[in-house]
């Protein structure tokens, strides 16, 4: 099997991210790699896995160290997501969820284009998420796909309307990595009003706990590869949210694009990551060291 000095230049590197790659590859050869095969036989979500990347901080990796986080940055993050995926592809894409949801709390507060009012409206939202997580320990997903809509062109589908206290979401996710197994959503959707069409402009998220009325998951899952992703559907039918259940002010998550595209490329390293434990495995297989 390979180790992460084999493709990375160490000396570039800072001791704390080389400590957690050496800690992600011993979680990955020990525990992960062995559960791999079950999980995608069967369709089943890694939830052991979990426990043990929350046991072992990973799930506050990217948030700041002023707000109880790692402050590990997206390309240190993108390395461990990938020594992650080297040894289960579906616990590595999972990650990227939570991991993504935490990173554009971050970054997108700290874009140039954010008015002075945008940034202190925002500040209060990140810092409730980021303490969710590094005090309670929850886990995110991010289900923004909604099957044949190009969010990027035409502005999200699922739609949230104000009401007394709050909000109402209507709509449907697809692909919703985590589906079940999460605590929170992180739900992107566009606030509609009387005789307006939907804008960019008014793109919306919110934080929805699992358990919300409402919230439910649906469709089948099977099929060929990545089965322990458990990406089924998820349905919204007039879930209620409230302003502390934003995560970013109105029109801030559509600004994402043109500031930080890399960041759609966050998915990346999960497939480099299988990609290279592809490679080991035939490496070991052509020496004779893999029954076969």
């Amino acid at each position: 099997m390979s180790d992460i000095q084999d493709y990375y230049n160490l000396s570039q590197l800072r001791s704390e991210h080389i400590a957690m790659l050496r800690l992600t590859d011993q979680l990955g050869r020990e525990l992960f790699a062995p559960r791999a095969f079950d999980h995608d036989r069967d369709a089943t979500f890694p939830t052991a896995n979990y426990d043990d990347l929350r046991a072992h901080g990973f799930l506050k990796l990217v948030i700041p160290h002023d707000h109880g986080g790692l402050g590990f940055s997206a390309t240190e993050y993108a390395m461990i997501g990938a020594e992650i995926g080297k040894h289960c592809g579906a616990t590595a894409l999972t990650f990227n969820m939570h991991q993504s949801s935490m990173l554009w709390s971050d970054l997108m507060y700290h874009m140039p284009t954010l008015s002075a009012a945008e940034k202190e409206a925002f500040r209060p939202m990140r810092e409730r998420q980021f303490k969710r997580v590094v005090d309670q320990g929850v886990l995110f997903s991010q289900p923004i796909s909604e099957g044949g809509n190009n969010w990027t062109s035409k502005p999200i589908q699922t739609q949230c309307q104000k009401v007394d206290d709050g909000y109402r979401i209507n709509g449907m996710k697809k692909f919703a990595s985590l589906a079940d197994h999460c605590d929170y959503y992180a739900i992107v959707c566009t606030e509609h009003f009387e005789n307006q069409e939907p804008r960019h402009e008014d793109t919306m998220m919110f934080a929805v706990h699992k358990n919300t009325p409402g919230v439910s998951v649906v469709g089948d899952w099977d099929p060929v590869g990545m089965r322990g992703t458990t990406s089924r559907d998820l349905s919204l039918k007039d879930v209620f949210v409230t302003k502390d259940d934003l995560m970013m002010p109105a029109g801030v998550f559509i600004k994402t694009l043109p500031h930080w595209p890399h960041l759609m490329a966050m998915l990346s390293p999960t497939y480099m990551g299988i990609a290279q434990g592809a490679y080991d495995y035939t490496v070991r297989y052509l020496r004779g060291q893999i029954d076969g």
